[in-house]
């Protein structure tokens, strides 16, 4: 139990230093390994007593606020971890002409990226999304970008015919070789405990969900965990 007793005295460390950044990575981490080592029920458990715990660590207000800010933002996370995933929704069907659904794709890997057009660090992420794909499409990996209906494109307001052609051009203009999808809606989104963009969701060949994060700079993990998730049979 190396991991947890890491853990424990990185969140020890964190208290006496006063910073919220490193609590929140020591219960992040705890909660992951318990979801990893097939001890959900623990895992909510520790979440739910890490947020009254917080309160009574740190005395600052704002340093509260805070740890429990970034903690609740996760619990749609923790909670689709180590679960069947769920299928999009409310998708628009133009933009490829066909129903993407999740359910079709067991006994493939599946990387979701949540992304926008507008967002810098999505398109950053690029080159890496384009690489896995040509390392690993042909081992199993099926990539699919999500992204929704925001009523513009390049800051200019345009109808929804306007932006699938406007997605399908960004595509081919970033030489993009994996599928988008096109919510109609938020709600694809919510499922996802989509709170900012990118998002991450890796789904193994049985459909669980096993890898979860918000942010970008998060290459190096997520090529380790297609690999890992890719050698499982």
């Amino acid at each position: 139990e190396s991991r947890q007793d890491a853990g424990r005295a990185k969140k020890k460390t964190a208290v006496l230093v006063e910073s919220t950044s490193i609590y929140y990575i020591a219960v992040n981490e705890k909660i992951k390994y318990l979801i990893e080592t097939g001890r959900k029920p623990s895992a909510m458990q520790f979440y739910k007593d890490a947020l009254a715990q917080a309160v009574s660590d740190f005395k600052t207000k704002a340093w509260q606020d805070d740890i429990l800010r970034r903690l609740k933002r996760r619990e749609k996370h923790y909670q689709m971890l180590g679960e069947t995933v769920p299928e999009l929704t409310n998708i628009d069907e133009r933009f490829s002409g066909e129903t993407k659904k999740l359910g079709d794709l067991r006994g493939k890997v599946v990387l979701l990226d949540f992304w926008a057009t507008w967002c810098g660090p999505c398109i950053a992420a690029f080159p890496s999304l384009i690489e896995l794909n040509r390392k690993f499409e042909k081992d199993g990996l099926v990539i699919l970008g999500v992204t929704r209906f925001y009523g513009e494109a390049e800051g200019a307001q345009v109808t929804e015919a306007a932006e699938l052609e406007f997605l399908r051009q960004f595509k081919k203009a970033n030489d993009l070789p994996y599928d988008f999808v096109v919510g109609k809606d938020l709600s694809t989104n919510l499922s996802f405990g989509v709170s900012a963009l990118p998002t991450t969701v890796i789904i193994d060949r049985r459909g669980i969900v096993r890898y979860a994060e918000t942010g970008a700079g998060k290459e190096s993990e997520i090529n380790n965990t297609i690999e890992k998730l890719l050698a499982e049979k």
